[in-house]
């Protein structure tokens, strides 16, 4: 252990630092209770002087900061702001100032951040390489955002499937999201409800076309991950033994 950021009783939803190291951003509640009346936090630390640089300014009824991320450059930062409305607001902030740049209209929903607090899957926003086009993901859609102004650049098309995932390329604009079946409530009826292959469309997020689609075979594609030079792309899925236990 090398020291501790913020006090002990903050509860830390996320933590992320830029590719460099030099910058840290801390987000969630001020009080460790994430259901309770605390109010939000998000913050960019630099993690070797241990020093606070930067508060984001947040909305007074903002009670928790989710699915927070920071740009590849360190000049950016993403959240979700959950208070009392029944959807969180997605909001692009200046890394350096901490000032609002934007507000992102029906960018997440509530179901996709509580999916994304389990340890197997990811966040439904990233970032693109060079810290200009933001993605974001709903059940009903893919957007891509500037960054500069938070102004909607593409829709993209949701073909078949339900989408699970999304992950940027750690150079140029290559977009993946990965599309499959609904996920059955009964683990027991995968093998009936398992209709739509679960496959991988490839994007260009700077022009909004599909590239390609990779297909695969199994229905629940939940996590993505691109090597580091952008040349491989890995997929997992849930599976379920649904006959008699060993």
């Amino acid at each position: 252990q090398l020291g501790i950021l913020g006090n002990e009783t903050d509860g830390h939803m996320c933590v992320q630092l830029t590719p460099d190291g030099k910058k840290l951003l801390i987000a969630g509640t001020d009080n460790g209770k994430f259901l309770g009346n605390g109010k939000g936090l998000l913050q960019i630390w630099d993690p070797v002087a241990e020093k606070k640089l930067v508060d984001m300014e947040l909305q007074k009824e903002t009670r928790i900061c989710a699915m927070a991320r920071i740009a590849p450059d360190g000049k950016a930062v993403v959240a979700a702001e959950l208070g009392k409305a029944p959807q969180p607001q997605l909001t692009i902030w200046d890394a350096h100032s901490g000032r609002r740049r934007a507000l992102l209209d029906d960018a997440v929903d509530i179901r996709l951040i509580m999916a994304s607090g389990k340890v197997d899957t990811g966040l439904p926003i990233v970032f693109s390489a060079d810290g200009t086009l933001l993605a974001t993901m709903t059940t009903k859609a893919i957007k891509v955002w500037n960054v500069a102004d938070g102004k909607l650049k593409h829709t993209l098309p949701i073909t078949e499937g339900v989408p699970y995932m999304i992950a940027a390329a750690p150079s140029g604009s290559i977009l993946a999201v990965s599309y499959g079946d609904p996920m059955p409530r009964d683990p027991s009826r995968q093998p009936e409800l398992a209709k739509v292959s679960g496959h991988v469309q490839l994007w260009d997020a700077a022009t909004g076309k599909s590239l390609t689609t990779l297909a695969g075979s199994v229905p629940y594609p939940k996590t993505l991950a691109f090597a580091q030079d952008g040349s491989r792309l890995a997929t997992a899925s849930y599976t379920w033994k649904t006959g008699p236990a060993d």
